[in-house]
């Protein structure tokens, strides 16, 4: 029952947008409301017996006793209260409620694909004259986002430009005397994105780490590849000029559906193949130049990271710190093993210690209005809670000690004296079970997700990070739909009549708002996702740091992205109906992209050209300027920013929708070789923007040291295999001598992913170099910041040795 009441909403929308699509439309609009809702939900007792068996197949592995999903549905929609029925006109069954106010309006609904909710356009006349004006919109929203930028940058430095340019200026060895510096020494827009395009490699990493360092190479890889698809337009673009009668340009130079000469079919097999190679080539070498980024990496890591591994997977056993330390010992030797901390379950604590904040914020409060009353009762409060959370502390230490199992987790750091005894540990298996005694390097304790840490590890715990992931996939189309429904004009108007007199006021408004509405919902749904995505990771797969949760919105985002942007105009059955029909049938794969991806690459021009403003938009910062204000008003402006900065950049996301919008100029690179002009502009803007904010606007996040880079590179060869079977459905119908052409190109694929994990050994360093490394550093290095023990339990140690026989008391 949890399940069915969870999936209900789900099935109701699925069901409710189905049957709009099916319903008669009058020429105003309108359809019959309860007609539509009834047939729905007639519906929805077959449909539920279907769903019900999937779902007992590939998650549950047994049958689903019989629901009654009509009733749950009822049950669901009855939970609204009576005054708001009252509000919308409600006066007998909520069905009719619904519909009444249009939230069921099948005049943009009727016949609606997965690519018509995503706002896909089909190629057509008039084309290049709405890339043209796409163009000019795009660079005049980039106009203003900048001069806005601009303003906002003179009045909070500190959120827009925290690192002062005049000392990073010096650090490039630029000079200010050219005259480039504004009044008052404000620098000019021109002068601060140069310095960006000059970054180099020792800089970005002292500030921003090299994920960050990597994400800007891989845009200068994108430069490099685009300039080298250029032949691809130069041999092509006259051929299908010269076999188009088409008045628009973009047409004439996109590759006719029904092209059928020969030559500039064979031309089309061999640019293909060009494709492929030189993007391999690309990429290998880019790989191979991150190769020595990645060890200098790894050689600057400091103390205690360098020499510290996390080990999962820990027996009751061995879970407190002395018999972890003592296990260790026994293996290596106790000279080796400095330190062993197990983490601890502090809920209670942590609970206890926002408790002491909040009282020692309201005595803060009090002091400033110099309340005498509220002080002391704010004292007192403070006071009690200090005792509180020390009771807890030394509670949590002698469980600690005592191998409690409701407070040691089978999670635990181990840090060693030498970088070589921290390799050696972490490539050792220690038992039978790969479970047992898990072992990788330590992420940087500045970074490590302690709370999730606390959770057991389980494969339904993942199972269920899975469930939500595939719920999400089938749930955002019928969103999409229903909240667009919602905020039509028609049905506000019946919800706030005040609308229905603006519209005959000012008639001219009537489109401009239909078109922000439109679009509200698909932009809404997807700023929300990597926030969505993050919560996934961190609720479900239990990531070590928050570089790895962005690694996990990373994969995420781009395979929804791929999907519902990319892939979208196949998926004109439905994505479930689209992946059961591919499983059944494998080989129809090429032939489906075929069928509608060729008729919409002039809409992935536009998405390039207006995806530029996106990049500068993300230098006005809105959600941390929103947060710091708020924060402000409160705190000094220090804090502030600190509180407004904690988790506002999402790595992941950005360097996911960076491989997206390669894959998009791979895949139609053939199709339409002039995609590759906004993706060059495209480039280069996120290049100027990216560069900027990590370097000098944004705090330094979690650096993983590359990660993200291989991720990406793996991204781009599924771009590739996507490109290869687009281009094989395109040529299929006209010989096979085409196909039998194309296809090796698969396999090469194939091998180049494979190489880049046999052939690039990017996770470890070389053991000659790490034993140097330790020579040097034993005698130059400093030990780093930072300790691998939970910020709560940090002082645990002096409060259980200086406990005073009153706390002793209490216990």
């Amino acid at each position: 029952m949890v399940l069915a009441r969870f999936l209900v909403p789900l099935l109701v929308a699925s069901l409710l947008t189905r049957a709009l699509a099916l319903t008669p439309v009058d020429d105003h609009g309108k359809e019959s409301s309860h007609a539509v809702f009834v047939d729905a939900m007639g519906s929805l007792r077959t449909e539920s017996a279907a769903v019900g068996k999937v779902f007992s197949k590939l998650l549950l592995r047994h049958e689903v006793p019989s629901i009654d999903f009509t009733q749950l549905a009822e049950e669901n929609l009855s939970i609204i209260p009576q005054s708001i029925r009252e509000q919308l006109g409600v006066v007998g069954n909520i069905t009719e409620n619904i519909t009444n106010i249009s939230i069921l309006n099948v005049s943009a609904a009727k016949n609606a694909s997965i690519a018509d909710v995503m706002r896909i356009k089909l190629d057509g006349d008039g084309d290049s004259l709405t890339l043209l004006s796409s163009a000019v919109f795009t660079l005049t929203l980039c106009a203003g986002a900048l001069i806005v930028f601009k303003v906002l940058s003179i009045g909070f430095p500190e959120i827009y430009s925290q690192r002062r340019l005049e000392r990073e200026t010096e650090d490039l060895g630029a000079s200010d005397s050219d005259g480039s510096q504004g009044a008052g020494g404000t620098p000019t827009l021109m002068h601060q994105f140069s310095q960006v395009a000059r970054l180099d490699e020792d800089s970005v990493m002292k500030v921003a780490g090299l994920d960050a360092w990597m994400h800007l190479t891989f845009q200068k890889m994108c430069w490099k590849l685009i300039a080298s698809l250029g032949l691809v337009a130069i041999l092509v673009c006259p051929l299908h000029w010269a076999g188009s009668s088409s008045s628009d340009v973009l047409t004439r130079l996109s590759l006719a559906v029904t092209e059928e000469r020969y030559h500039v079919l064979w031309t089309h097999v061999f640019m293909v193949w060009y494709v492929v190679l030189v993007t391999n080539r690309h990429l290998v070498e880019a790989q191979a130049a991150f190769l020595p980024q990645r060890y200098h990496w790894m050689q600057l890591m400091r103390r205690p990271q360098a020499t510290t591994i996390i080990v999962e997977g820990i027996p009751e056993i061995y879970r407190s710190d002395v018999s972890l330390k003592a296990y260790f010992a026994s293996l290596f030797s106790e000279a080796e093993v400095l330190q062993c901390y197990i983490v601890r379950r502090t809920k209670l604590l942590l609970s206890k210690l926002d408790r002491l904040e909040q009282a020692e914020q309201e005595l803060e409060n009090a002091s400033m209005r110099n309340d005498t009353e509220r002080m002391h009762r704010a004292r007192e409060r403070v006071q009690h809670a200090r005792a509180e959370v020390s009771l807890e502390q030394v509670r949590v230490g002698r469980a600690a000690e005592a191998f409690d199992p409701d407070v040691c987790t089978d999670v635990g750091f181990v840090t060693f004296q030498s970088r070589r005894t921290a390799r050696l540990a972490s490539r050792e298996q220690l038992a039978t079970d790969p479970t047992t005694f898990a072992m990788q390097a330590a992420a940087a304790p500045e970074s490590i997700i302690y709370e999730s840490l606390m959770v057991s590890r389980g494969e339904a715990r993942e199972k269920g990070g899975w469930l939500c992931v595939a719920c999400l996939f089938l749930a955002f189309a019928p969103l999409v739909v229903i909240i667009s429904s919602a905020l039509n004009l028609n049905s506000l108007q019946q919800i706030i009549p005040a609308v229905g007199d603006l519209r005959q006021q000012f008639p001219i408004l009537n489109r401009l708002a239909e078109g922000v509405l439109a679009t509200f919902a698909l932009n809404l749904l997807m700023g929300l996702l990597p926030y969505t995505f993050l919560i996934i990771s961190r609720t479900f797969f239990r990531p070590v740091s928050h570089g790895h949760a962005q690694l996990h919105v990373q994969n995420f985002y781009f395979s929804f992205m791929a999907v519902f942007v990319l892939l979208v105009t196949s998926l004109s059955k439905g994505l479930v109906s689209t992946l059961i029909f591919v499983a059944q049938q494998p080989t129809a794969i090429a032939p489906l992209l075929a069928e509608t991806l060729p008729l919409s690459s002039h809409f992935y021009m536009n998405y390039l050209v207006l995806g530029s403003f996106s990049c500068v938009s993300e230098l006005l910062r809105p959600g941390v300027f929103a947060k710091y204000l708020r924060y402000r008003a409160q705190l000094e402006r220090e804090p502030a920013r600190a509180l407004a900065e904690q988790q506002s950049v999402y790595l992941g996301q950005r360097v996911g929708k960076s491989a997206l919008m390669l894959v998009i100029t791979l895949v139609f690179c053939s199709l339409n070789p002039i995609i590759i002009v906004p993706a060059a502009a495209y480039f280069l803007t996120e290049h100027l923007a990216h560069g900027y904010l990590c370097y000098f606007a944004e705090p330094k996040q979690s650096d993983l040291g590359g990660a993200f880079w291989v991720q990406s590179l793996k991204q781009i060869h599924l771009g590739l295999l996507i490109y290869v079977l687009l281009m094989v459905g395109v040529c299929a119908p006209r010989g096979i001598e085409f196909v039998i052409s194309l296809v090796p190109n698969l396999a090469f694929i194939y091998w180049s992913w494979r190489r880049l994990d046999r052939d690039f050994l990017w996770q470890d360093c070389p053991l000659d170099t790490l034993l140097q490394t330790d020579q040097w550093k034993s005698i130059v290095e400093e030990p780093g910041q930072g300790v691998y023990k939970q910020p709560e339990c940090c002082e645990l140690d002096t409060v259980m040795t200086e406990s005073s026989p009153e706390i002793s008391a209490q216990h």
